[in-house]
């Protein structure tokens, strides 16, 4: 499946570590504990490459866990929406039909979820690629967290 070849984004692949991305900012953690990274506005890992053409309209953001490249999700607004489809569907093919109005690449070791969620922001557009086995760990690592804070009480 062509979401399992590219096994990342376009120049970085999953389980690269955090030094394989200058210029990221620290952001946070999400709910597996995955740690969040940003690029300031305008730059981008992609360069030259789509991504990296319309950082300025991108809301972009790097999970890592374990220091590995993990988890992308980028978010445009407004009139980039169907644009932004069209750049996934050229990276992953034509995908299959997820909720209402997204589409999803399954593959065995990437998953890909386009979303047009509606934000404070208004109208929008998702685009999440994720490592499988990364995720998998990064789980497996919050129950064990989850268990150990709960046997404590």
């Amino acid at each position: 499946m062509k979401v399992d070849s590219l096994n990342g984004i376009p120049g970085h692949h999953f389980g690269e570590p955090l030094a394989a991305f200058p210029g990221l900012k620290a952001r946070g953690s999400n709910a597996l504990g995955m740690k969040s990274y940003y690029y300031p506005s305008g730059q981008s890992a992609q360069g030259d490459g789509w991504f990296g053409k319309h950082a300025q309209q991108l809301t972009t953001s790097y999970y890592f866990i374990d220091g590995k490249f993990a988890y992308f999700t980028t978010t445009t607004y407004g009139v980039n929406r169907d644009l932004f489809k069209k750049e996934a569907e050229y990276l992953f093919g034509a995908g299959e039909r997820y909720r209402l109005d997204g589409v999803i690449w399954q593959g065995k070791q990437t998953r890909a979820v386009y979303t047009r969620p509606f934000s404070d922001h208004g109208p929008s557009a998702q685009l999440d690629i994720v490592s499988e086995p990364l995720e998998a760990q990064a789980e497996k690592a919050a129950a064990t967290q989850l268990k150990a804070e709960n046997s404590v009480q």
